[in-house]
């Protein structure tokens, strides 16, 4: 199998031996699933999405070329087929590509396949890490390809029938500004609207309220640096807009069962990884010595 066959929707990385390492790779009906751990400095040429796909993005920053460079602020993405673009990662990011079957992706959207690039919300975030959890604990295949069906399957609903322009403008701002959240009335002042319209419209369209979704994205944060830094989990906290460890512990426990100190004994960038083969078997991960089903993880 050749190298660009295994990277895929990833692209392959202008220098992978020293800048990137594949993680995992694993394969189920729905979609063919990459993680990928991309070191500061780290680029990869312009390549073209083959199929639809979801890309995730945690760490960074990370600058998209394509026509004209931008910072990417929105972590998690569909991109339709024929997507083309190349990446520039400005500090160490981990990368979640779901390549969706195309027949798969055409029954769920009744044909109507998207052709616009869409950038999702902080609401599917824990569904992400879900899948990225348990391929970093060897679940079941079963499991896995479960936990992936229901991440793209919400993505797709959400692609189909996105919210209202003003409920997308609201996510960008608390994405662009999410270590320092707008309180709801600045945000009533910068669209000329009432505080409790804002409110109402933005619970409607996604079924949480402003400072919710706010904390979403506070935790996707640091749920990155627990992955991507060897920082003492106090100062991620703090860098976080956490009160203190507990604060984060309690808040992290709360919505995604996982504490800090459980996501951290998982992180790949903690292993002596190596890069998949090129001929992968259909779910592998490249770990270290010691696999985890020997050792005993915190809770």
């Amino acid at each position: 199998m050749h190298i660009d066959r295994v990277w895929g929707t990833l692209g392959e990385p202008a220098d992978w031996q020293t800048s990137a390492r594949l993680l995992h790779l694993v394969e189920t009906k729905i979609a063919v699933l990459r993680h990928a751990l991309y070191e500061e400095g780290a680029s990869v040429p312009t390549h073209r999405h083959d199929r639809a796909s979801l890309v995730y993005g945690v760490g960074g920053p990370c600058t998209e070329v394509n026509g004209s460079s931008q910072t990417i602020r929105r972590r998690l993405t569909f991109l339709p087929e024929g997507h083309e673009h190349a990446l520039e990662y400005k500090g160490a990011t981990h990368v979640l590509a779901i390549e969706i079957a195309p027949d798969w992706l055409r029954r769920t959207c009744n044909g109507h396949v998207p052709t616009e690039m869409v950038a999702l919300p902080a609401t599917l975030y824990n569904r992400v890490w879900r899948v990225m959890i348990e391929i970093a604990s060897r679940a079941p295949d079963a499991a896995v390809s479960a936990s992936l069906g229901e991440l793209v399957r919400a993505a797709m609903d959400y692609v189909r029938a996105p919210p209202s322009p003003l409920v997308i403008a609201l996510i960008d701002d608390l994405h662009q500004h999410w270590k320092d959240v707008p309180s709801v009335s600045q945000l009533a002042r910068k669209y000329s609207l009432s505080r409790q319209y804002v409110c109402r419209v933005f619970r409607k369209g996604l079924g949480i309220t402003l400072q919710q979704y706010g904390l979403l994205v506070r935790l996707d944060y640091a749920r990155g640096m627990l992955w991507g830094t060897q920082l003492p989990i106090a100062q991620i906290a703090a860098e976080t807009g956490f009160a203190d460890q507990s604060h984060l512990t309690r808040a992290l426990s709360a919505h995604s069962a996982w504490s800090p100190l459980r996501l951290r004994w998982l992180a790949p960038c903690l292993e002596n990884d190596s890069c998949v083969p090129l001929m992968p078997s259909r779910y592998h991960h490249a770990g270290s010595s010691k696999p985890p089903w020997n050792r005993t993880i915190p809770r």
